[in-house]
């Protein structure tokens, strides 16, 4: 009995033990067509337009997750750091996040070492086919359980992700 009002206690509490993980991806997913530009990197050295495909060849992670906006399953896509490191933006003071529809917010280096972020790019390991949330999710699943209680705000976590800039 006291275990079940200890784990009751837990779930009430948003307990971060039940944070979502970020795992790899152990099986393989379909192949992507190469497709067009869903995503341009900026950094201090220049401007590199990527597809779906090219973003799938860094490492791939998955973790379960429930959005603030409705969107829940298994995310699968690449760690933001992965993307930065190869990129040339992993030692940027700041970075710039630009979505579809025009929002835009920004990240220090503390707030992305604090917590990985993980741009999405596909859902239970499809394409991310919502048109006015994808094809791009930036989201950060150990902060899933915070957003859902409404302790953190979910404006960190952006749909229709576009673009992304560095700053030294």
């Amino acid at each position: 009995m006291m275990r079940l009002v200890m784990i009751l206690c837990l779930l009430l509490a948003g307990g971060s033990s039940f944070a979502a993980q970020i795992e790899p991806v152990v099986a393989p997913l379909p192949a992507v067509a190469a497709g067009g530009t869903v995503l341009t990197v900026k950094s201090p050295t220049g401007k590199t337009a990527l597809t779906l495909a090219d973003l799938e060849r860094l490492p791939l992670k998955q973790s379960t997750v429930k959005t603030a906006f409705g969107m829940e399953g298994t995310f699968q896509g690449i760690l933001l750091s992965d993307l930065l490191a190869a990129y040339g933006l992993a030692g940027v003071a700041k970075i710039t996040v630009i979505a579809g529809d025009g929002y835009v917010i920004g990240f220090s280096h503390d707030e992305m070492a604090a917590s990985p972020g993980m741009i999405a790019t596909r859902l239970d390991g499809k394409p991310i086919s919502d048109p006015a949330k994808g094809p791009l999710l930036l989201i950060w699943p150990e902060q899933e359980q915070a957003v859902l209680a409404g302790r953190k705000d979910s404006m960190d976590w952006v749909w229709s992700v576009e673009e992304i800039r560095g700053k030294p």
